[in-house]
């Protein structure tokens, strides 16, 4: 004897008409993103090799950023030239902070402990790690251009004299 189906689960099988215009949809939606991502790299100055981890920050003429191997780097703003790299001191996988802050003649970055560097060379500058065993670096940093604030998870929070 065959197989008897009904009408009823045979129409499961089909393609449904209501789904249609959901899938024109979507590939309207697919075409005008690849359009917008085709514009967008049309727009693109510079690269730079290596993957950045941080938020950047600028000084107006360099573009700071920390990358995913406890790097900072100093990039031209105009040429996408790296001018410099400096490496931090901290262990692990990936770098722990989240940005990088511009105040006085320093660029800082926070990694476990906060990492400071001259600017325009990368000379490290000094190194911020309290005694108490706090993390400082694990976090973001803000500034107002003289002092680098910055919180830990043990709800303390610092802030550094970043010319010293």
């Amino acid at each position: 004897m065959g197989v008897v189906r009904s009408e009823r689960a045979m129409s499961s099988c089909r393609p449904r008409r209501a789904l249609w215009p959901k899938y024109v949809v979507l590939a309207a939606v697919f075409l005008a993103c690849k359009e917008t991502l085709a514009i967008a790299s049309d727009r693109i100055r510079w690269r730079v090799a290596g993957f950045g981890t941080t938020t950047p920050s600028t000084d107006g003429d360099l573009v700071y950023f920390g990358s995913g191997e406890h790097e900072v780097i100093a990039v031209e703003k105009h040429t996408g030239r790296v001018r410099w790299r400096a490496r931090t001191a901290a262990g692990g996988p990936r770098t722990e902070g989240q940005n990088t802050v511009v105040a006085a003649d320093i660029v800082a970055m926070p990694d476990v402990s906060v990492y400071a560097y001259r600017r325009n060379t990368g000379e490290p500058a000094w190194v911020f790690q309290p005694s108490s065993g706090d993390r400082p670096g694990a976090f973001r940093l803000v500034t107002d251009g003289t002092l680098i604030f910055a919180g830990t998870e043990n709800a303390r929070a610092y802030g550094i004299d970043a010319s010293t």
